[in-house]
């Protein structure tokens, strides 16, 4: 099996958790809309997620994408997934589309990877005007980078501001479990207990 299918598991409202097997390269629209998702960590193999394939997950807490041919998030694929509190995308990912992170007002914090040059202003539910946010945006890079990755996707450095910053030095790989360790031992963020680099997730 190296896809799942348009709609194949969409409304299945028992559904909480998923072993996805080794080799699954591509997940289609609706694929997993509107189910009880715990987490999601993204096989090794994995490449693409359609829009919406996640969409609606309520139950949703945690979402790690560490594949290293994946490269865009697609449109609202984490739409609307309201207990979204983690995400943490490796340095691989190019590309945040429109409504990614929709409506996801309870997340955390993110973690943004280095290789991020297209980011739609809505990809995400921040909101960059309320001060009284406790939303983390962590950029695996330096200061400098962050500004240049800005401007490449047409916005302002300045858009998140400083108190929604945090950047995340070059020798923390975030594709080991040392990016665990230093969110606990730097920031007192405890990462959710499951693999951030999983093979066969």
């Amino acid at each position: 099996v190296t896809s799942i299918g348009r709609h194949a598991f969409e409304d299945c409202s028992l559904l909480s958790s998923v072993t996805f097997p080794s080799g699954i390269t591509t997940i289609e629209e609706y694929a997993f809309c509107n189910c009880d998702l715990r987490t999601f960590v993204a096989p090794q193999s994995l490449k693409t997620i359609g829009d919406r394939g996640f969409e609606e997950n309520g139950l949703l807490t945690s979402v790690v994408i560490n594949s290293p041919g994946f490269t865009t998030l697609n449109k609202f694929v984490f739409d609307d997934c309201s207990s979204l509190r983690t995400v943490i995308l490796g340095d691989s990912v190019k590309e945040l589309s429109a409504y990614s992170f929709g409506h996801a007002e309870n997340m955390e914090y993110i973690v943004l990877g280095s290789g991020i040059t297209t980011m739609d202003s809505m990809s995400m539910p921040f909101d960059p005007h309320n001060e009284q946010s406790s939303a983390k945006v962590m950029y695996h890079g330096t200061y400098d980078q962050y500004c240049s990755m800005f401007a490449k996707c047409g916005l302002e450095a300045t858009y998140y501001p400083t108190y929604m910053l945090h950047f995340i030095p070059a020798n923390v790989s975030i594709e080991t479990s040392s990016l665990s360790i230093y969110l606990l031992s730097f920031l007192e963020i405890k990462v959710p207990s499951l693999s951030l680099t999983s093979t066969n997730s």
